[in-house]
């Protein structure tokens, strides 16, 4: 019998499984655990579990677990699940600035403002995994010229980015992306360009982004910042570039979770019959 502790949604999901226990994650007992599904965000006592052997994240993102995986531990990701409500925010991001929704839902007068289009616009995408190129088909679809760039390419992130309209930052916090976005990088955007967030605050200088944004030079929609919660006093809530800023909830709709939940279930059922996992990020 296979031991796991898993969200509560998972356990839901799950309990017809045959051949593991499913523990709630406050569970008293955690010693003989072998496959974890934590909530995001909360990192439980790895120590309390010596029999661990699989930590299977729902997010795309483990930087927030990253550290706390023991050696010899697989860590897995919920890569797949919420693409499609991550590139739809996007889409509305891009949309929004072009057509002038977002400035206008923040200003009252009556003025005749041209909106720009997205046809023809020229997008890139930092940071081209499963989600950037969901947002690459759906971005092309409305006539933008999309070009995305993996991590690989960082070094030559100021050069690629005074190409663009619309930068996209879908890069995953790591030591080596910290702040990659810093203020070269926004200098070298040109004039009245967007840049839209959907990957990690910890990769912006936010002293840098927040400059460009109070002249302001450059435009910005933000599902991240740095830090979370963005304090209700920051400047970055008022600063005239800024046209909107949502809570870290691009990729969290209800779809997106039941796909998470659903892809914790599959693996749980994979590794109980000896199965390759999906999603590796770190072997065990």
């Amino acid at each position: 019998m296979i031991v796991a502790a898993v969200a509560e949604s998972v356990r839901r999901a799950g309990r017809e499984l045959e051949g593991v226990e499913l523990r709630r994650l406050d569970d008293e007992r955690l010693d003989d655990v072998e496959f974890l599904v934590p909530q995001w965000g909360q990192v439980p006592d790895l120590a309390a579990m010596p029999a661990l052997k699989v930590v299977q994240v729902m997010s795309a993102g483990t930087d927030w677990i990253d550290d706390a995986v023991p050696e010899g531990v697989t860590l897995c990701n919920g890569r797949g699940a919420r693409d499609i409500p991550v590139a739809e925010w996007i889409v509305g991001a891009v949309l929004g600035a072009a057509t002038g929704l977002l400035a206008s839902a923040k200003d009252p007068r009556w003025e005749h403002r041209p909106p720009a289009e997205v046809h023809g616009s020229r997008v890139l995408i930092v940071g081209h995994g499963s989600i950037g190129r969901a947002a690459e088909e759906r971005l092309s679809a409305l006539g933008a010229t999309v070009i995305g760039i993996g991590r690989g390419e960082m070094a030559q992130l100021a050069g690629r980015v005074a190409w663009a309209d619309v930068v996209v930052n879908l890069v995953p916090l790591t030591e080596e992306s910290r702040e990659v976005f810093d203020a070269d990088a926004f200098a070298a955007m040109r004039d009245g360009a967007l840049f839209v967030n959907a990957g990690r605050g910890g990769t912006v200088d936010q002293d840098a982004l927040l400059q460009e944004l109070t002249k302001p030079r450059l435009r910005a929609v933000l599902d991240v910042t740095d830090p979370e919660p963005l304090p209700a006093d920051h400047p970055l809530w008022a600063a005239p570039g800024v046209l909107a800023i949502t809570s870290h909830q691009a990729g969290d709709s209800h779809a997106a979770d039941a796909r998470a939940v659903e892809l914790a279930v599959d693996q749980l059922r994979t590794y109980v019959a000896g199965g390759p996992l999906r999603n590796v990020i770190r072997l065990g």
